[in-house]
């Protein structure tokens, strides 16, 4: 019996459903969820790309050949010379607790639309945050969503994850390309919160 008990707790629960968090999401926040099925496999593919040993093969496909580099996000890599990403100004609306807009702030993050940018931005952001360092994958918090509603000028639609790591935490939100793949669009700290 502590056999069978041992088996489910190493090998069958860690792979349970997301269901199993019930998320609460914030007032005035328009939210799209999932399927289980849908974020168990994008779970699974940003799993095995944070390896420093991900091939240009591997992140390509994890990309739509853009990624947006959110300000909170950028503000720790704006002195990588090598990343020349376009310019993003991010017109952030700040939301009152009915999620309206009242005003608007401008921060600067950038957009890296090239393969190669896209490639060297995944590494960089590997080594600097992910690479020796424990992490984990898991789903957004109420406050992480309220803060990540009001960086954003879209509604948010899962697959949503936060990159937990023992000194930062990233949002990451993923979108589907035309041929049903999920593939990151943005990323972004959600630290403070």
């Amino acid at each position: 019996m502590k056999a069978i008990t041992f088996i489910f707790f190493i090998f069958i629960l860690p792979f349970q459903n997301f269901a199993v968090q019930d998320i609460k999401i914030p007032e005035g926040v328009r939210y799209k969820p999932a399927s289980d099925e849908l974020n168990q496999q994008t779970k699974a593919k940003l799993e095995s790309l944070l390896s420093a040993k991900v091939s240009d093969a591997e992140i390509d496909r994890l990309f739509n050949d853009a990624i947006i580099c959110a300000p909170g996000l950028w503000q720790y890599l704006a002195n990588e010379k090598k990343l020349e990403g376009k310019k993003l100004i991010n017109n952030r609306p700040l939301r009152n607790a009915k999620g309206e807009i009242y005003a608007m702030i401008k921060e600067e993050g950038r957009f890296f639309q090239i393969k190669e940018q896209v490639r060297l931005f995944w590494r960089i952001f590997l080594q600097k945050f992910i690479t020796d360092k424990p992490y984990v994958i898991r789903k957004a918090t109420a406050p992480e969503i309220k803060y990540f509603w009001t960086t954003i000028p879209f509604d948010i639609e899962e697959p949503l994850f936060v990159l937990d790591t023992t000194q930062t935490k990233f949002i990451v939100e993923f979108s589907n390309n035309k041929n049903g793949e999920t593939k990151i669009l943005w990323i972004d700290t959600a630290n403070d919160l």
